[in-house]
């Protein structure tokens, strides 16, 4: 119960950190990547109808975000807190079980 409350907090650090960058416009390579699954999911091959250097597993990775959250720029926006959350979840419990007792 108290790993729940510590992850509770966590998610809550990370969406009052993160929730002004909901608001952020899209910019770099995730414009280009969310095109990419858009054409994906509108049956376009890679590599064929669309090109980019990345792997396919970047595509087939950025293709899941409109399938789940949507395709607009908040929706990018909140799948990355979604994954930030998830990712400092995972590095927590990882440090927690192996790091805690060398301090």
């Amino acid at each position: 119960m108290k790993l729940f409350y510590q992850l509770l907090f966590l998610f809550c650090a990370v969406f009052l950190i993160g929730f002004p960058s909901l608001f952020w416009p899209l910019g770099g390579d995730q414009d280009g990547q969310l095109y990419i699954a858009r054409a994906l999911l509108d049956g376009q091959r890679p590599y064929v109808d669309i090109y980019d250097i990345n792997f396919p597993l970047t595509f087939i990775f950025h293709t899941v975000i409109p399938l789940v959250f949507g395709t607009k720029h908040f929706d990018f926006r909140l799948f990355d807190l979604f994954y930030m959350f998830f990712s400092l979840s995972i590095l927590y419990i990882f440090c927690k079980k192996n790091f805690y007792h060398s301090f």
